[in-house]
């Protein structure tokens, strides 16, 4: 994946999210590109402290992860200054995620239904076996 970033919408009020961030030093200041409307990817590299069984990152920065990622690309979809909130999330664990290597998060809006966004997400291993999966329903905000 090229390294290029899109801004987070509503940045101003996204500054401390503790996924997307800038001026969360503890977060994960996670980054996307986006790949067209509604469709995201990124890359992140665990570090060792983040660990749930040896050497494999815990499950609920994956579950982070995959939900950040939906709602890069579901807020994408939404109208400049809206917010969207998950109302829907469901994982599925595949494989284990490796620490310190690079994994890819893919995130697409698969349907819109009002203010509901449909989407699925996928964290990926270098030679593209799908480490971790997740659905989930977003609605955006008035």
């Amino acid at each position: 994946m090229q390294e290029r970033s899109i801004p987070v919408p509503n940045e101003a009020r996204y500054e401390s999210c503790f996924g997307c961030g800038s001026a969360n030093a503890q977060g994960l200041q996670l980054k996307f590109a986006s790949n067209g409307r509604g469709s995201i990817e990124g890359v992140y590299i665990a570090p060792p402290h983040y660990c749930g069984a040896p050497n494999v990152l815990h499950g609920g920065i994956q579950a982070t992860l995959l939900d950040e990622a939906i709602g890069y690309a579901v807020r994408l979809t939404a109208a400049p200054d809206t917010n969207a909130v998950t109302a829907q999330f469901s994982l599925r664990y595949r494989v284990a995620v490796p620490l310190d290597q690079p994994i890819l998060m893919r995130a697409r809006v698969v349907r819109e239904d009002g203010p509901h966004r449909f989407a699925e997400a996928a964290l990926l291993h270098g030679d593209g076996t799908e480490l971790t999966t997740a659905t989930a329903r977003w609605r955006v905000l008035d």
